[in-house]
């Protein structure tokens, strides 16, 4: 337990330097959107890929088939609690959407995969991604809706985004792995380094991103506590119960427990924003459950581990 806890602790100790150096000026706006463009576009991408360079076995085939299926199963429990918490929280119609976004997409690329891997090792990763295919679907469809309906009509969805790096590793490591096809060393080493500075880089970002809240609005509204509370210890244990009912592989439990139990994810107050909705809210959403996962994190992972 002693371990887990000082493994996220390492993490938002460079969550904190992030965001220290963007309140000192070290880096800027600009920056962290070029950071987080790096990020999203080529380190993670590597990051993803090298961890799918593993030995084919029918096993972590049907591994990879039975938690993408899963993937799909518990995004459908969180639409549902998306459904119910819509009906009674309250709010204008910008901000329903904001909470129910909040509640079915989590901060997988930035947070998720960093302490799946700090915790969990490198082979935690190749089931993440696997997990994460149907996020990059949702996230730009029902994501977009929730973001938009009520006051934007006749959206025009961007099916490039679809094609994003991150799929796109995922898909290739995916051909890869199946085929057994290996990267010669001269190309495989520099991708895995490449890839392996996306765990601070990426505290970094979130740290950084988190700046950009305005203080005096920050701890304002229940609702705010109320959403986090169900996104970092509600669903975590919905999806434990659900994902028991089919497996009982540790790593298989573990993924997607884990990928529930993370805050909001970082692009929602960037969707907010491109599509008019409550982008303060949204940000506001962001820090809390981020800063509130760095005591309800360690919790999840130490009662995962004894329950397992």
């Amino acid at each position: 337990m002693s371990v887990i806890f000082i493994s996220v602790l390492k993490l938002f100790m460079m969550l904190f330097a992030g965001f220290a150096a963007r309140k000192t000026g070290v880096i800027d706006q600009l920056t962290t959107k070029g950071i987080s463009s790096l990020l999203m576009k080529v380190t993670l991408p590597a990051l993803i890929f090298t961890s799918m360079q593993r030995e084919f076995s029918p096993e972590l085939l049907n591994e990879s088939i039975v938690i993408t299926t899963l993937s799909l199963g518990v995004y459908g429990l969180y639409f549902l609690i998306a459904l119910i918490i819509g009906r009674f929280i309250g709010g204008g119609k910008k901000d329903v959407g904001v909470y129910q976004f909040a509640i079915l997409f989590s901060n997988v690329g930035f947070m998720g995969f960093p302490v799946l891997s700090s915790v969990f090792g490198d082979e935690s990763i190749f089931y993440a991604a696997m997990f994460n295919i149907p996020f990059h679907f949702f996230v730009f469809t029902l994501g977009v809706f929730l973001m938009t309906r009520g006051h934007i009509e006749n959206v025009r969805f961007d099916f490039k985004l679809f094609l994003s790096p991150g799929i796109i590793m995922t898909v290739a490591g995916f051909i890869f792995f199946v085929f057994s096809i290996k990267l010669p060393t001269l190309i495989f080493d520099p991708l895995k380094l490449i890839g392996d500075i996306t765990i601070p880089l990426s505290m970094i970002t979130v740290g950084s991103l988190l700046t950009e809240i305005h203080h005096k609005e920050l701890l304002a509204g229940w609702r705010v506590y109320f959403i986090s509370f169900i996104r970092l210890a509600v669903l975590p244990a919905v999806v434990f119960l659900f994902v028991r009912l089919f497996t009982d592989n540790p790593i298989l439990i573990s993924v997607p427990v884990v990928i529930a139990a993370m805050p909001v994810a970082v692009n929602a107050p960037l969707l907010a924003q491109e599509y008019d909705g409550n982008a303060l809210l949204a940000s506001r959403l962001l820090f809390i459950s981020t800063l509130l996962s760095l005591f309800t994190l360690p919790l999840v992972l130490m009662v995962l581990r004894a329950v397992m």
